[in-house]
């Protein structure tokens, strides 16, 4: 080990012992002293030239930033919030300063050995970024480094070394200003000690000059679950169900259960913005619409019936809670391990299916391993939501599907105790949809009337 790193570690480890950290394990526990008049040789000799007319000085003051974690980071304040070696570590000359007037300055003087250093809480679930603004000036004159300034992580708890994060030398003298990025997010729940540490040679000093150090913090979004399209239920609760689809960052859904009465009944929520792995929503419920055969009039919307919202904890599993309570619920297979299974190319798609001109009703489809089942949401007579349902049933080709429209009735309502539906009408009609792409389509409704049917697209 040469004389510099010695001093170096020497110094290192009585800052760990004297703020309260253990000794890392690399470093002896001994310091040299150096006085302030030594420390200064640099700074205030005569024949030291100005700064060179490519180091700027900024002229804004570095203000904490939101999520600001560094204490005194441009050194306005002295040292507070620093740990510090002996001698003049902080001081104040402003033409040095990158902002404000006054910054901190490692080394000047042969056999060097100082630090500074400050202690952080690094939140867990958190990006950490670590910035700061450093300035070499040195009188070697050799091509080789032979002084350094180090920066360097270590845990508070062990007094173990976490990361060598970086380190310059007299090789980068005057090159003026240079911002020092790093990203501290690998060790997120941790506590640091963050430590900047200068160590020189015996001859030709050299200056590291630090200011503006600043680390900040923002809580790590994640992207969220991505809730596979289709058909989702809770198995202990069979007779009634949700259609939920996501596009970009919204999804729509719908529910289909019964009224107290035992009439069947659908309400729908979003098209809403999902937050992470959360869809939260009012519960929207449409009445004086459209009948299956009638002709088109355009519903209304009442939208206090409470909030719906769903908790996706994978792509087939989630948590439901509405009204009605909390329950679990997961996607439903049209046949034995349909909702995993692959989807040949040129399947129609799963989701919403509507026609622009009939707004307000609209229709549910999903073909898993060659089976359809379908869903209606409409209005009956009386103006009414009722929704009615065909399938499981196989396709007659790729692209043609033929059925029978059912209604159900007497199943659980939202905030009722299970208990099985029932059909209550076993023909209202037939269906046939014919595609004539994954995304348009005729359908024949129970009067021998084609209407076209598309996707319904939300996500933009």
């Amino acid at each position: 080990m040469t004389c510099k790193s010695v001093l170096a570690a020497c110094a290192l480890s009585l800052l760990l012992v004297a703020c309260g950290g253990n000794t890392p394990s690399d470093s002896p526990a001994k310091q040299t002293t150096v006085s302030s008049s030594a420390k200064s040789e640099l700074l205030y000799r005569k024949d030291f030239k100005p700064l060179p007319a490519n180091v700027v000085k900024s002229t804004v003051y570095a203000k904490p930033k939101a999520g600001e974690l560094v204490t005194n980071g441009g050194f306005e304040d002295g040292a507070t919030g620093w740990m510090t070696s002996a001698g003049n570590i902080i001081t104040e000359f402003s033409d040095w300063a990158h902002s404000g007037n006054k910054f901190a300055y490692l080394g000047g003087y042969d056999n060097a050995a100082d630090m500074i250093a400050q202690d952080f809480a690094l939140p867990a679930n958190a990006q950490s970024s670590l910035q700061f603004w450093y300035y070499v000036r040195s009188d070697e004159t050799e091509s080789t480094a032979s002084d350094f300034m180090t920066v360097d992580l270590y845990s508070i708890d062990s007094g173990n070394k976490l990361a060598t994060l970086g380190q310059v030398s007299n090789l980068q003298k005057n090159s003026g200003w240079v911002n020092q990025q790093y990203d501290l997010s690998a060790y997120q729940g941790q506590n640091v000690r963050l430590m900047f540490s200068a160590a020189t040679n015996a001859s030709n000093v050299s200056l590291f000059v630090v200011d503006d150090v600043s680390l900040t913090t923002a809580a790590i979004v994640s992207a969220g679950v991505t809730p596979q399209t289709g058909w989702w239920w809770n198995p202990a609760e069979g007779g009634r169900g949700f259609t939920i689809e996501k596009q970009g960052d919204k999804i729509f859904m719908a529910g289909y259960l019964y009224e107290n009465d035992g009439r069947a009944t659908w309400f729908g929520a979003g098209p809403a913005v999902v937050s992470g792995s959360t869809f939260s929503a009012p519960l929207t419920t449409y009445i004086g619409g459209q009948t299956l055969t009638g002709t088109f009039h355009a519903p209304s919307s009442t939208a206090n019936n409470g909030t719906i919202s769903v908790t996706f904890t994978d792509s087939s599993h989630g948590t439901l809670s509405w009204p009605g309570g909390s329950i679990a619920i997961e996607r439903y297979n049209i046949v034995a391990n349909g909702a995993n299974a692959s989807v040949p190319a040129g399947t129609p798609q799963a989701g919403w299916w509507w026609n622009p001109a009939e707004g307000g009703r609209g229709y549910s489809i999903e073909i898993q391993n060659n089976t359809m089942f379908l869903a209606a949401y409409m209005y009956d007579d009386l103006g009414n939501p009722i929704w009615y349902a065909s399938g499981p049933t196989a396709m007659t080709n790729p692209n043609t599907y033929q059925g029978t429209w059912q209604q159900y009735g007497n199943g659980q309502s939202m905030s009722g105790a299970y208990k099985s539906a029932s059909v209550v009408n076993a023909n209202v009609g037939a269906v046939t949809i014919n595609f004539n792409s994954t995304t348009t389509a005729v359908l024949t409704l129970p009067d021998g009337r084609q209407i076209s049917i598309q996707r319904y697209n939300f996500g933009n």
